[in-house]
């Protein structure tokens, strides 16, 4: 058995890793422990344990086999049956836990990723203009920004509009996210880094070749800025249709 714990040890210490890409299965922590008691935290990485839920194992194995009439047998019961099933259930539960560690550390580097690039177009002096998604889906990104950077907001009051109708939307998940976002447009006013600017007229509408649907009025107002001296203005958007329409209409895009 400690030979066999050993080598399969190595094996999800040093190689497994690098095949799965650090994703664990608690699925798999839980058989592996089934199968050898402590393999299951070796699979999750985590040496020290697997080495003690062994050490206990044997040590009190040993114990029994040599003084077995001298224990009881919820002794015999605990280290045949309890310790092992133990064994299953933390290495289940240390799996997931540091699948959501990962979760976060990834999350948290793409963040840092997309940060990173808007920063570049701050630093080229482009100046933020908005879409609705953007403040609904990348809020940890702006707030991220608003403690690093001092980035200013553009944001259309027809974004202002569709984040107040959101906010009143039968998915709890999309009420949660159209109030958080308010939360970031609030902070970025509060620090002097916002500017909200209405939405053209028909008739400028009109000049700019766009219609008064809800996607070509955010942009038509962004547009307006940027044909009247506003020429640093970017339009960050994660709707490739509103960056098509948004780049044909002469509008410099990006998104996040």
């Amino acid at each position: 058995m400690i030979v066999f714990n050993a080598i399969l040890s190595l094996y999800f210490l040093l190689l497994h890793p690098k095949i799965t890409k650090g994703k664990l299965s608690g699925g798999m922590a839980s058989f592996l422990s089934f199968v050898s008691i402590g393999l299951g935290q070796a699979y999750n990485r985590q040496l020290v344990k697997s080495i003690l839920f062994l050490a206990l194992y044997l040590v009190l194995f040993v114990r029994i086999t040599k003084q077995g009439d001298d224990f009881s047998g919820w002794a015999i019961f605990f280290v045949l049956f309890v310790l092992p099933i133990l064994s299953m259930i933390e290495a289940n539960y240390s799996s997931r836990r540091m699948n959501q560690r990962l979760a976060k550390k990834q999350q948290k580097k793409q963040m840092e990723q997309r940060a990173g690039l808007l920063t570049t177009y701050h630093e080229n002096n482009h100046q933020f203009a908005v879409d609705t998604n953007i403040l609904m889906h990348d809020a940890d990104l702006l707030i991220h920004l608003l403690g690093t950077k001092q980035i200013k907001l553009i944001i259309s009051s027809q974004v202002f509009k569709e984040l107040d109708g959101l906010k009143n939307n039968k998915e709890k998940l999309t009420r949660m996210r159209a109030q958080l976002a308010f939360d970031v447009i609030e902070a970025y006013q509060r620090k002097g880094l916002l500017k909200l600017i209405q939405v053209p007229t028909y008739d400028k509408l009109q000049k700019l070749a766009l219609s008064t649907s809800a996607d070509e009025k955010i942009i038509a107002t962004y547009l307006y800025e940027f044909k009247n001296g506003a020429n640093n203005l970017l339009f960050l958007s994660n709707d490739k249709g509103a960056r098509i329409i948004a780049r044909n209409a002469g509008m410099p895009v990006a998104e996040v």
